[in-house]
């Protein structure tokens, strides 16, 4: 059985799974340790329950009729739809772990600060459905226009990680 080793020394059971993801324009693998399961935890119903859940979100994202863009707390775009990625001239996965901001004009730029920055306060409204008209950069070094939508969503496994969706 594998086993991991806190400071102390004491050592915890532990399960693995090996993962692929997107990283940087390309995939690199992830290596996720779980406690052990105990009687009253199925550790790998939890982690097929996870998966279900993750490619049931790839699809409802795929099927989309706009471009979505679901950005992190910090502004790094976590997931692109094929829609969104043609409108910067890319594909998806050359979006992810990409700043969300770095995908536009500087004046369109701070106009997505602008709007990212508002939303995060605790007092806003959770969605700005108006929109604004942005210019985004073309991965071949040109430029489109988008009117875009923004969204603050909740990801539902962990109270203190914050996703917002994009709409173009």
């Amino acid at each position: 059985s594998l086993r991991i080793a806190n400071p102390a020394g004491q050592q915890t059971p532990v399960e693995a799974r090996l993962f692929t993801i997107p990283y940087d324009g390309t995939t690199a693998m992830a290596l996720v340790l779980v406690p052990a399961a105990a009687e009253s935890i199925d550790a790998s119903a939890a982690i097929r329950a996870a998966e279900t859940e993750l490619a049931e979100t790839k699809a409802i994202l795929e099927i989309a009729a706009d471009g979505v863009v679901i950005v992190d707390a910090a502004g790094i775009v976590l997931r692109a739809n094929h829609r969104a990625a043609t409108l910067f001239g890319a594909e998806p996965d050359a979006l992810v772990a990409r700043p969300f901001f770095d995908l536009f004009a500087p004046d369109s730029a701070r106009i997505a600060r602008d709007c990212f920055d508002w939303l995060k306060r605790p007092d806003a409204p959770k969605t700005l459905s108006e929109g604004r008209d942005v210019v985004g950069r073309q991965r071949q070094g040109g430029e489109r226009a988008h009117h875009a939508t923004s969204k603050w969503l909740i990801q539902p496994s962990s109270a203190n990680s914050d996703w917002w969706a994009w709409n173009m």
